[in-house]
């Protein structure tokens, strides 16, 4: 277990987001959330590019409790799930 700033790469980075296959953001924080999962997406995405083996690309599941937010994210990144 990886106790920190979930918004902070560093904790990211000693999560290992950057081999994992999933990211679950949980928190009560919307803006906290959309943070984490882009920093993580991009680290991954950084990540696999630099490396020789082939990985899947990261999948992210995100909690918004803000509906309006939660539509406007999903419309702004093309986020076809939800």
């Amino acid at each position: 277990m990886i106790v920190g700033d979930a918004t902070r790469l560093e904790t990211l980075r000693a999560a290992s987001v950057h081999t994992c296959r999933a990211l679950v953001v949980l928190t009560a924080d919307d803006v906290a959330n959309l943070e984490t999962a882009l920093s993580g997406r991009s680290a991954h995405e950084t990540d696999r590019a630099q490396s020789a083996a082939t990985r899947a690309p990261l999948r992210v599941v995100l909690r918004l409790f803000d509906d309006g937010f939660a539509k406007r994210t999903q419309r702004i990144l093309g986020i076809n799930e939800s």
